[in-house]
């Protein structure tokens, strides 16, 4: 997505482009935080509803329900997110 964006680390000189190193490491950085926190907020939603992707799952399938509850937290984990509210989703998932 950076490389769409040359405008943010790119610098005329002597009407030649000029990368900027630096600048170029900023825009990566912005938009890999900027995708963490979009995908945080979409997991947080993702845990708080898990009682109707259970529903959305053919034969109520466990071990699917369990990798996607994983891999939610995972994605919260790594954007610095909690839930306090795990254990009421996953009763409501399970049941």
């Amino acid at each position: 997505m950076v490389a769409t964006e040359p405008e943010q680390y790119t610098y005329l000189i002597n009407h030649e482009p000029l990368v900027n190193g630096p600048c170029f490491l900023a825009a990566i950085i912005n938009h890999t935080f900027t995708s963490t926190k979009a995908n945080t907020t979409a997991a947080r939603d993702n845990l708080a509803n898990l009682a109707k992707y259970m529903e959305s799952l053919p034969d109520g399938n466990i071990e699917k329900f369990n990798q996607y509850v994983k891999t939610q937290l995972e994605v919260s984990v790594a954007g610095g997110e909690m839930t306090n509210d795990l254990v009421t989703n996953l009763c409501k998932g399970y049941s």
